[in-house]
């Protein structure tokens, strides 16, 4: 075989690879899309205390980020179900690179996806936590979930119904 042969058949080889790889990436990513829009949208406390669990994200939506964010909705669904329905628990998805959100880059001092729960008291935020150690957790949805958890019960406990 000629050599000219041969490098167009590898070349061919490679991009086969690679188009392979792209696709099982976007099959990945889609598999694991997740929206939790339904808890976007809850009843919130006139007056008084409320937590808000913020998921902080960008245009660009890798694997793991889609995870954060499916994991810590399920842990808030599955052990705040009532504090989620009468408002004193919320859930909010926040693009930060609308320019109308970017603000949030400052205001908690983001640096990457994140897990922010904020306590407020009749409107006026008190204190703020990056729940950072998610990263660590993700790839133990177990220990993942008893963090986040024990993070929004000590959030809850401290604001008081």
């Amino acid at each position: 075989m000629n050599r000219k042969v041969k490098k167009a058949i590898t070349a061919l080889l490679l991009l086969f690879v690679a188009l392979s790889v792209v696709v099982l990436a976007a099959k990945e990513v889609r598999r694991h899309d997740f929206t939790p829009a339904a808890l976007t949208d809850v009843a919130e406390p006139e007056r008084g205390h409320q937590v808000i669990a913020y998921y902080f994200h960008g245009n660009a939506r890798c694997t793991s980020c889609r995870m954060i964010e499916a994991l810590s909705y399920q842990t808030l669904q599955k052990h705040f179900e009532a504090a989620l329905s009468d408002g004193h628990l919320v859930w909010r998805l926040v693009n930060v690179e609308l320019p109308e959100n970017s603000h949030f880059i400052r205001d908690y001092q983001l640096v990457t996806k994140s897990l922010v729960l904020i306590e407020q008291n009749d409107g006026t935020q008190k204190r703020w936590k990056n729940l950072e150690a998610v990263w660590n957790h993700l790839n133990n949805p177990e220990i993942f979930e008893r963090y986040v958890k024990t993070e929004v019960e000590a959030y809850l406990a401290d604001s008081g119904p």
